[in-house]
């Protein structure tokens, strides 16, 4: 019994300190953040919003992840946001500071069976909805 409840405990503290070193942990991995739309550019005073349509054979393909932020040669810089489609095939980032972003892809939720589009650029408007539909070529 004794074993047990020492086990019990062992684990206990395991959790604990997986759960309070994990943001530490990452920060190794990862040198940007995801952060909401609206933290893209901590200065911005003016917003828009960017609604995302993926399609894919025609259809709306749910679960890709779409990112927003600045790329450069060797991949994002900078901060960054993403969201992942819902059921409609699609995702709307709110409270996107106006300025030029990169609309781009990663590895990690996009679907094998399509070519990756190459990133592209889009301008955010104060206070208006920029709207983009993307149609995935199957490989």
């Amino acid at each position: 019994m004794k074993n047990f409840i020492l086990g019990i405990i062992i684990t206990l503290i395991v959790i604990a300190l997986i759960y309070w070193s994990y943001p530490f942990i990452i920060g190794f991995w990862s040198s940007d953040k995801l952060l909401l739309p609206s933290e893209l550019n901590s200065e911005a005073v003016d917003f828009g919003m960017l609604k995302v349509e993926v399609f894919g054979k025609g259809e709306p393909l749910s679960g890709v992840e779409v990112d927003l932020g600045k790329i450069g040669s060797t991949g994002p810089i900078g901060p960054m946001s993403a969201l992942k489609t819902d059921k409609n095939g699609i995702v709307l980032f709110e409270s996107v500071p106006i300025g030029i972003y990169d609309l781009f892809w990663n590895n990690y939720a996009f679907p094998k069976e399509y070519i990756q589009p190459s990133p592209m650029s889009i301008e955010i408007s104060k206070d208006e909805l920029t709207e983009e539909r993307i149609e995935l070529i199957p490989k």
